[in-house]
């Protein structure tokens, strides 16, 4: 069984990078590690974790505990920042071109990518010292930018969480060569065998009126089994009450089911939005910036061309009125446009 440790970035006191809101990364990236240690562990995987709650360990306490454990391989969970706002999208390191640590890298960030849907940034090399100081395959994932305020509100769905958790799992077992198997498609192909074997009665007894009943209909007898003798013997109250209950368990099952991926495709919608909308928003501003460039570039032309005007008009104070006014004209455009561009900005 492969022996995977996961290294939830930062920290008690160390909080990592901070977003708009005030969202720490540490906190994030415990939440994910755990999520993923949980999904990898249904599918074999042995899983251990460098910090398992809000604590402080540096970058050598790290390493050394993957070290001395002797894992296989090697996953350190980050969350990203950047001083412009504007910067986006999902990336991974690995120490150095050829080595396992880059299929490792690569693996997980295809992976990652097509469950989030998030700008691919692609894999980078770098030196950080989890990758260099470990004896195993190791990688360094960065989810996505917690500066950017559309980011950061997708790190505070719990929905958006599991997806991370799900793709860097999938990308694991890929790098391995093993199938991904999830919880939900282990209780779809359950339900499945079920409905395809109706008549199979159980060795046990242990079975209520209901299903008695429908297992006589699809043999096509009249009579319960043996075994159904006494539950037909009880209140007629009594089987209405089972049946009713059966039923409504049956419902709420349902709907649980149906909340569930009516919840996925939300998400998913709104990733997509945000990602459109993040776009037009970088178009927009960059239209304004081309604007006020051009501005900027013939101010100073035509500020000298009014002062030219001015000189030569000198005895006509009607047309000095009329040139002052086209001035603060221009004046006013130009500050209405910098406050266009500072909203377009905070937005």
């Amino acid at each position: 069984m492969p022996r995977l440790i996961l290294d939830p970035g930062h920290g008690g006191y160390d909080p990592g990078a901070i977003g708009p809101t005030g969202l720490q990364e540490k906190n994030i990236s415990l939440d994910i590690a755990k999520r993923c240690g949980k999904i990898l562990s249904y599918n074999n995987i042995d899983v251990a974790y460098t910090r398992e709650t809000d604590i402080y360990m540096g970058l050598s306490e790290r390493t050394n505990l993957a070290n001395k454990d002797g894992a296989d391989y090697f996953i350190s969970i980050h969350i990203n920042s950047a001083e412009s706002a504007e910067a986006n999208g999902t990336e991974s390191f690995a120490l150095s071109i050829g080595g396992e640590g880059q299929k490792l890298a690569e693996c997980v960030q295809k992976s990652l990518v097509e469950n989030i849907t998030l700008a691919d940034r692609g894999v980078k090399f770098a030196n950080f010292a989890v990758l260099r100081k470990t004896d195993m395959p190791a990688m360094l994932v960065e989810v996505c930018f917690i500066s950017n305020p559309l980011e950061e509100v997708l790190l505070r769905s719990s929905l958006f969480l599991d997806k991370v958790a799900e793709g860097i799992a999938k990308g694991f077992l890929n790098f391995i060569g093993q199938e991904f198997r999830s919880k939900n498609s282990n209780v779809e192909s359950n339900k499945q065998n079920n409905d395809n074997n109706p008549k199979n009665i159980p060795e046990s007894p242990t079975v209520n009126l209901r299903q008695g009943i429908q297992w006589t209909k699809d043999d096509g007898k009249n009579e319960l089994p043996f075994f159904m003798e006494d539950e037909e013997n009880k209140k007629t109250a009594e089987r209405e009450e089972e049946k009713s209950e059966d039923f409504k368990i049956s419902q709420d099952t349902e709907k649980v089911e149906e909340n569930k991926e009516e919840k996925i495709i939300i998400e998913d919608k709104i990733i997509k939005d945000l990602r459109y909308f993040q776009e037009k928003l970088q178009s927009l501003e960059t239209e304004f910036d081309a604007i006020r460039d051009n501005l900027d570039k013939y101010r100073d032309n035509i500020y000298l061309s009014f002062k030219e005007l001015l000189e030569a008009v000198e005895d006509r104070d009607d047309l000095k009125v009329e040139l002052r006014d086209t001035k603060n004209e221009l004046d006013f455009y130009m500050y209405i446009l910098n406050n266009i561009k500072d909203t377009v900005k905070k937005v």
